[in-house]
């Protein structure tokens, strides 16, 4: 997290932020927790909500753009990229332990209870929470294939896959700086093609735990390719030079573009075009000319993205805290509260209550709620220190003294 001195072309020259892309990645992180909510009610069949896991191809692109702004032209030598994976690590591995490390804690509770007759819905360390699976996650290698589905924090497998990808573009950055634009080129043909060759998910572009890595890395490749072509448009382009009434058209265009691609997007290769109509999105909310750039630069928009990361990471860890909740009531009343409803691929419950679907809707506002506050203070308690920590390491391979003052973060990369 910080900030990005950079000529905007609307700022006078002053420090490029890119805060409404920070909110759009607030309003992503929501999104992505309404699509994982297990609870079927009116909310769960709308068609954004059903399809999207195509807002972490989001994250991808944006995090291709932003990356390339903060370090494309900084990583001259090894040391540099030392320094940046440093940091980088810093920015999402902290985060992604003290998770793991709480669903240990859940999971060894529930050993705990079963030896003293208490049931829960899944037994202790099984499937996705294997034991053995646990250094694939510590390690972030989750995105490639090693088990043959999602393990412990299930959404965790895309930082993976981001870390990795990380990788692959510093050393790109560092080889063959002046190739950049053909190699992401070049992976922004063949990866979504090996993924339609590869895929066996339906929908075809929802690859996580197998080919996530190929995912990440086409998405980061067409973030980096609009950054070029916005850096390109920002060097060329005067202040007022477009039309006062273009920015309100263009950037409700893109709004209205996203909704209506992830509402149709269907299940087949149409799927693998996501990356591009986020990236066109992003082009046009980079400028930050429109009323739409307004909101997402609010303060609640810039506090959703700040806590982002932790929206996301945390998702599941409430999620499951509340069906063991339900099912916790469940004994207590001898209720049947939760149904699963069959031949859904993972976990999805119907209510046997009065207004079941509305109070499938309530659960699903309430694990966002409780998956935003819990957001606001891992982001302070862990994100933040986390990254301090790193920081400081990597100032210390650059050779800067430490100050013991801590520079207040403008833009989360």
């Amino acid at each position: 997290m910080l900030a990005i001195p950079a000529k905007h072309p609307s700022s006078g020259g002053g420090i490029m932020r890119f805060q409404a892309l920070h909110g759009w990645r607030g309003l992503a992180a929501l999104l992505v927790v309404v699509y994982h909510s297990p609870f079927c009610g009116y909310l769960y069949p709308v068609p954004l909500v059903r399809n999207g896991y195509l807002f972490v191809d989001l994250f991808f692109v944006l995090s291709g753009f932003v990356i390339s702004h903060a370090y494309a032209d900084r990583l001259a030598n090894r040391k540099s990229v030392g320094i940046f994976l440093i940091r980088r690590f810093g920015r999402i591995w902290p985060l992604h332990a003290a998770i793991l490390t709480v669903f240990v804690g859940l999971e060894l509770l529930k050993l705990v209870g079963l030896r003293n007759g208490l049931g829960f819905r899944h037994q202790p360390f099984a499937h996705g929470h294997a034991i053995g699976a646990l250094w694939a996650d510590l390690c972030l290698l989750q995105s490639f294939g090693l088990y043959d589905h999602l393990t412990w924090n299930g959404p965790s497998w895309s930082i993976g896959a981001e870390f990795w990808t990380y990788a692959v573009f510093a050393g790109i950055f560092l080889v063959w700086p002046r190739r950049s634009v053909l190699i992401a080129v070049t992976i922004a043909i063949l990866a979504p093609i090996a993924i339609l060759l590869l895929s066996r998910h339906s929908p075809v572009a929802d690859v996580s735990y197998d080919f996530g890595a190929l995912r990440c890395l086409f998405g980061f490749s067409v973030g980096h390719l609009t950054y070029r072509l916005f850096k390109t448009r920002a060097s060329r382009c005067s202040p007022g030079g477009v039309a006062s009434w273009s920015p309100y058209f263009i950037e409700g265009a893109a709004a209205v573009g996203i909704v209506g691609f992830v509402s149709n997007a269907g299940n087949g290769a149409a799927t693998m075009a996501a990356p591009f109509v986020f990236a066109a999105a992003i082009y046009v909310f980079a400028q930050e000319g429109g009323p739409l750039s307004l909101l997402l630069r609010s303060k609640p928009a810039r506090r959703l993205g700040d806590w982002s990361y932790s929206i996301y990471m945390t998702q599941a860890l409430i999620i499951t805290l509340l069906i063991e909740l339900c099912s916790a009531v469940e004994k207590m009343t001898g209720t049947a509260l939760l149904r699963p409803v069959g031949g859904v691929d993972g976990e999805l419950f119907t209510l046997n209550v009065p207004y079941s679907a509305a109070v499938a809707d309530g659960l699903t506002l309430i694990c966002l709620g409780f998956t935003i506050t819990m957001s606001a203070l891992t982001f302070r308690l862990v994100e933040n220190v986390g990254r301090d920590y790193f920081s400081r390491l990597a100032d210390r391979l650059r050779g800067v003294p430490e100050t013991g003052t801590r520079v207040v973060p403008t833009v989360v990369v």
